[in-house]
């Protein structure tokens, strides 16, 4: 039997607000509501939504003030800007311990709408081996792309209408 933690993430302004909270298994799941907030660059969905928003989103971001949590943090703007792109060519962010480092890796894609803004992200969390990480990834990248076809957003329909 498996277990995924999972977080649905959005973000506010410069902020990453963690909504609900669910362990995921071959059985059932248990949902908490979590109501938690990350700075958008010290977390894994804050930096999955924020490669894929406006310029201006990530400039207003990038000229910070950016504060190092860790010695993991991205917080510099070029670091930030370094690993913003990262994502946007792999389609997922990762932190390890960006925020608050307790060992665990958590991985984020988005979540988005028709248009191909970024409205949410959903996030595993957890898993303490990069092995474990490979893993979640190919599901995780799915999991986004069936929720952001739900709202409307496809890669397809994206390529053809800009």
């Amino acid at each position: 039997q498996w277990q995924t933690p999972a977080y649905v993430a959005v973000v506010r302004g410069d902020q990453t607000i963690y909504l609900e909270s669910t362990t995921l298994s071959q059985e059932d799941a248990m949902f908490n509501l979590v109501s938690y907030v990350v700075p958008v660059y010290a977390c894994a969905p804050g930096k999955a939504i924020l490669a894929f928003s406006s310029a201006d989103a990530q400039e207003e971001v990038l000229q910070g003030p950016l504060k190092r949590f860790t010695p993991n943090t991205f917080a510099t703007r070029q670091e930030l800007g370094d690993e913003l792109e990262r994502i946007r060519r792999q389609g997922y962010a990762v932190n390890r311990g960006e925020h608050y480092d307790n060992g665990h890796i958590a991985v984020a894609v988005p979540i988005r709408d028709q248009s191909g803004a970024p409205v949410a992200a959903v996030c595993f969390y957890a898993m303490t081996e990069e092995k474990s990480l490979e893993a979640v990834i190919p599901p995780l990248l799915q999991l986004g792309d069936v929720v952001s076809a739900s709202l409307g957003f496809t890669m397809a329909v994206r390529e053809v209408v800009g």
